[in-house]
């Protein structure tokens, strides 16, 4: 299920280290070549010298390997399948590869979770996921561990959050350490985020600036620039999928859950509105092609919420909220907006555009006046109360995903 172009393995499987030199296969023509074949964790490497960039890496969990036997020559062939097709290896010295090499790969194969770390308390759950601590058994490392019950309709959505978090690395995104996959479920071994939601930090401290919410604002732009130069789309930002790594402030915050994520390189037209209510984007609602651009508006939507305590796009029900969304029709009620400044607002409205094409991209924002250089913002506390921000309080739906069927859109559109 899994090839990654990172090491996401953790200190836990440090010692399932080894490599060794072979004798790989051509395809064609019966050429031969050398190739180093490193092991780290799950992750089997192949390298033209020992300091060379990596050819390929695949998860011998999600690919395992064969062993065959050459014909004529009894020789042992070791077989890596790979998405364009098995690559077969013959180990220089056959003695250290079955003493030492055979059985790293077989613990990299047939190993479970509980061989590394130890699942302690749940620290929340879902419909068909729940997140444990959990401790490391060779370091007392503290990890979340996410179990992900392969039910057939969720099938589609761990594949992709499997996929995308093993070939991701950066500071503004939750990291992942290893991913173990088992015959009812996917065990997702990541980076715990001791200080929860972000919404629920803003609240418990009882006072926020401007300041404050450019400095937040700014890592999870950043996070969200490196998601679209590598052609992924997360499609689900909200505040419940911005963790902070602890309590200290300023915040180091992290975006979460790529469920719903796409990796992709051209617009998306899957014919599914797919999202939570109150965040996806205007062409989304209207099933319209989309593309990086979703993921700027439900940014702009964070901050709204962020600086006021108040939803944009709200409604009593999804389809009112749908309609509003669909038109980009809000405002910046005096109560909640008088003491914010015009360049918070500006970078708002700069965000929620309806058309996509004249909405702010992650890197532009970037250089938007207020996000370019938090320190330049107030530092003054903001009078809105954002105690309701607190998960406890919150009232915003919380809806996984919202499918409207086209009839219904139909109608929506026809209504306005």
């Amino acid at each position: 299920m899994v090839d990654c172009l990172t090491k996401l393995y953790s200190l836990e499987l440090k010692d399932l280290k080894t490599e060794q030199w072979f004798e790989k296969y051509g395809r064609f023509f019966g050429c031969r070549t050398r190739r180093l074949l490193r092991l780290e964790g799950p992750y089997l490497s192949c390298h033209t010298a020992p300091d060379s960039p990596a050819l390929w890496v695949t998860n011998l969990r999600a690919n395992p390997y064969r062993l065959e036997t050459e014909e004529g020559t009894g020789r042992k062939i070791l077989i890596i399948p790979l998405a364009n097709g098995d690559e077969r290896f013959v180990p220089d010295d056959s003695q250290v590869f079955f003493d030492q090499v055979v059985p790293k790969l077989c613990t990299a194969v047939d190993s479970n979770t509980q061989d590394f770390y130890e699942l302690d308390r749940v620290l929340g759950e879902g419909a068909f996921a729940r997140v444990y601590l959990a401790r490391g058994r060779a370091t007392g490392t503290e990890y979340a561990v996410k179990v992900v019950q392969k039910v057939p309709e969720e099938l589609q959505f761990i594949a992709v959050e499997s996929r995308i978090a093993s070939t991701i690395f950066h500071p503004g995104i939750v990291r992942t350490y290893d991913i173990f996959e088992q015959q009812n479920e996917l065990d997702i071994v990541m980076e715990l985020m001791r200080g929860g939601e972000l919404f629920d930090q803003i609240a418990d401290r009882g006072r926020f600036s401007e300041k404050d919410a450019s400095m937040v604002m700014r890592s999870i732009v950043q996070a969200i620039s490196f998601l679209h130069l590598h052609h992924i789309v997360h499609r689900d930002l909200k505040p419940e999928n911005v963790l902070c790594k602890d309590s200290s402030w300023p915040l180091v915050v992290k975006l979460s859950d790529f469920g719903l994520a796409s990796a992709t390189e051209d617009k998306i037209n899957d014919g599914e509105l797919i999202g939570t209510p109150g965040y996806v984007a205007p062409e989304v609602v209207m099933r319209k092609p989309y593309d990086f651009a979703v993921d700027m508006w439900a940014a702009g939507v964070i901050l709204y919420i962020m600086l006021s305590g108040k939803m944009p796009f709200f409604g009593k029900t999804d389809r009112e909220c749908l309609r509003k969304i669909a038109t980009g029709r809000y405002a910046f009620p005096p109560r909640q907006w008088s003491t914010v400044s015009e360049d918070a607002q500006s970078l708002i409205r700069s965000l929620l555009q309806v058309d996509p094409a004249k909405r702010l991209t992650a890197v532009a924002a970037l250089n938007h006046k207020w996000l370019c250089d938090p320190h330049t913002c107030c530092s003054e506390p903001l009078t809105n109360d954002l105690r309701e921000l607190h998960s406890t309080k919150r009232k915003f739906r919380k809806a996984v995903n919202a499918v409207i069927t086209l009839k219904k859109l139909s109608q929506l559109s026809q209504e306005e």
